[in-house]
């Protein structure tokens, strides 16, 4: 096949307890965006048992095409058997682009079927842009350039797949999400050739967790390495707790064991786009930014009047966390 015969950009859904996942969502509409320029369909693919809901779902968020899998071997996620599916349909279909939320899931399966399909696959992109060849002439291979951090985060790549399709990224979205019960589409259904596993599940442990992930949080208080000591770090809570919102820090703060891994904002941690955004002492490397540009309503504090934090926020403020953090939290509590 000729790089122009490959038509259609693949979304990968993810869901759990019949609810499509925030990621496969933010996909689907990222899908969208580039398949218009494109004049192209956004294709999406479910896999499971019991699913068509599911599938029905996909429509709503920007889909075009829905393909399902409905099959009781599908019930749980093992990677040989989702690989076997993907690879299945993708090779009947031949699609320009395969999208998988940057997941675990997507994680694990994504660069075994990369493999399999004798293409490339861009790992944690934070951005998707469409290829143009000039004068604003759109790629006619529908060629899509692929961002993502390099380098433990001190580089930004954009990566381009020039002679494999499907162009494959694992991608850490964080676009608006719109529903639109009026939009029809084709759900289809396929019957993939499923092997018999090497692995069984002997059983499986849902984590119980009372937090929000911070990626959903509508309002997020986020410290950096000019936060100072850990004691004053831990009000950051306070101050979340009277917005009711979320605390999400730096690198630097992982980095010293003040939280852990899952808090963190920015490149290799989460990209998130919450209504609010505060921090306090973060400095604004690049890594950082590009995990919350997006964010509605950006304030910052920093005793640094040339942190580079201030070219990206609505609100800036000068001075320093010790002194600025208690009479905010002071004046709010009352």
């Amino acid at each position: 096949m000729k790089l122009t015969d490959y038509k259609g950009i693949l979304v990968y859904i993810e869901y759990e307890n019949k609810n499509i996942c925030q990621i496969s969502l933010e996909l689907l509409q990222e899908a969208r965006i580039l398949a218009d320029i494109f004049y192209d369909d956004v294709i999406a693919v479910v896999l499971g048992y019991n699913i068509k809901d599911i599938a029905d779902q996909c429509i709503y968020y920007g889909a075009d095409i829905v393909w399902y899998a409905d099959d009781i071997l599908l019930e749980e996620y093992l990677t040989e058997r989702y690989t076997d599916a993907l690879e299945f349909l993708v090779k009947k279909i031949g699609p320009s682009s395969l999208l998988i939320g940057s997941s675990y899931q997507g994680r694990d399966f994504a660069p075994r079927l990369a493999i399999r399909l004798g293409t490339g696959l861009t790992a944690d992109c934070t951005e998707l842009g469409v290829k143009f060849l000039g004068d604003g002439i759109v790629d006619p291979n529908r060629g899509i350039l692929m961002t993502r951090p390099t380098y433990g985060g001190n580089l930004i790549a954009t990566i381009v797949c020039e002679n494999h399709r499907p162009q494959m990224a694992t991608v850490r979205s964080s676009m608006k999400v719109i529903k639109d019960i009026t939009r029809e589409g084709l759900v289809k259904e396929f019957f993939p050739l499923l092997k018999k596993s090497r692995v069984k599940i002997l059983e499986t442990i849902i984590e119980k967790t009372t937090e929000k992930i911070i990626s959903e949080e509508s309002v997020l208080v986020v410290g950096g390495n000019g936060v100072g000591s850990e004691s004053m770090f831990k009000e950051l809570y306070s101050l979340a707790k009277i917005l009711n919102g979320g605390v999400g820090v730096t690198r630097t703060l992982v980095e010293k064991k003040w939280v852990d891994h899952s808090r963190q904002i920015g490149q290799t941690g989460t990209t998130v786009r919450p209504e609010l955004y505060i921090s306090f002492g973060v400095l604004g490397a690049i890594q950082h930014i590009t995990g919350m540009e997006n964010s509605n309503f950006i304030i910052s504090i920093n005793k640094d009047r040339n942190a580079p934090v201030f070219k990206f926020s609505h609100v800036g403020i000068v001075g320093s966390v010790e002194k600025i953090l208690p009479r905010l939290i002071d004046r709010l509590s009352k």
